[in-house]
């Protein structure tokens, strides 16, 4: 919880130095670079290693930010995060950016679980559906669940849109219920 709270307030406070038209190059520049952080551990290891100069820490984080083609203010973020020993919690930090980027753009992420995979178009209808009901753009990741047996469920947030033949079968199972325990078909 520590680690989410620091990583919010990194995030918030770079974020208030960005323009909202550059949104976009900021989330593939934290994701480029978070790749780059998963994918050679080694580099990690050198910004954590406290035996490692600062001063070559942040070279370090210059020569990358002019290969990536980071901006002035990315760079600069990047170098605060090593200099300050953050390094360790840069997911989090892309998380936190992530997440704000949405809210300051009105958009919320959510999960579209169905049987099997639908087209896009049929998605961008359930998206512009859902966005609808709630008043936000609604961006939908699709997840696979065979037991759905038909239909689709829609989770955002804390909110569920239940459109599955589960649900419908379910409904009618409490509905005859209900008349079979008032004595009334």
């Amino acid at each position: 919880m520590v680690k989410k709270s620091i990583a919010k307030k990194y995030a918030l406070s770079f974020l208030s130095l960005v323009d909202k038209s550059d949104y976009e190059k900021v989330l593939n520049w934290t994701a480029d670079f978070n790749e780059i952080l998963i994918k050679t551990p080694q580099l990690l290891k050198y910004f954590e290693n406290p035996a490692i100069p600062k001063e070559r820490k942040i070279e370090m984080v210059a020569a990358l930010s002019r290969k990536m083609n980071f901006d002035e203010n990315f760079s600069s973020f990047l170098k605060l995060i090593v200099e300050n020993r953050r390094i360790n919690i840069f997911d989090e930090i892309v998380k936190s950016i992530e997440e704000a980027i949405d809210l300051y753009s009105n958009v919320l992420k959510g999960v579209l679980i169905t049987a099997k995979r639908v087209g896009p178009q049929k998605k961008a209808r359930i998206e512009e559906d859902i966005s609808s009901k709630i008043g936000k753009k609604i961006f939908l990741s699709e997840k696979i669940d065979p037991s759905i047996l038909g239909g689709y469920r829609v989770k955002v947030g804390s909110l569920i849109f239940d459109g599955t033949i589960r649900c419908f079968l379910d409904e009618i199972e409490d509905h005859l219920l209900k008349g079979i325990k008032y004595g009334s078909t």
